[in-house]
């Protein structure tokens, strides 16, 4: 196990469903040529979730004492993971605009982090106009 870090702790100490403290990061990508959307992104999330061996954080949950955050807190391997609660899979409504992704990352990153899971998301967003898709991780 390895322990918490004195930011993470900060981060997870003040968090609150009004003031969540993770971050996120949102990437747009153009779709390679001559590929389904749909099958594209399918076949991009089963590699994902085919990882076998993931670094820290991710392959690591929050484990802490009978005190929660008060007292000692570590990052401990997760031996059930489950890369399929971990890599999800949305798709913008009509017309797919720049506008309709902000709305849904907005929705995404205004939700806390499950604290009895790895601290991660990532979100394969298909829909965008111009042949485009996004990831969505935080």
């Amino acid at each position: 196990m390895k322990k918490l870090g004195l930011l993470d702790k900060a981060f997870l100490l003040t968090e609150s469903r009004q003031t969540p403290m993770h971050v996120g990061g949102l990437s747009v990508f153009n779709l390679p040529r001559q590929v389904n959307e749909q099958e594209f992104l399918h076949e991009l999330a089963a590699g994902l979730s085919n990882a076998q061996e993931l670094q820290h954080p991710f392959g690591g949950k929050l484990k802490t004492s009978l005190l929660g955050l008060a007292g000692p807190a570590y990052w401990e391997n997760d031996t059930a993971l489950d890369m399929g609660y971990h890599i999800r899979h949305s798709a913008l409504p009509a017309p797919g605009r720049y506008r309709e992704l902000f709305t849904l990352v907005s929705r995404l990153h205004s939700t806390l982090l499950d604290r009895t899971r790895p601290l991660w998301e990532m979100h394969l967003i298909e829909g965008l106009q111009n042949r485009q898709f996004a990831v969505y991780a935080k």
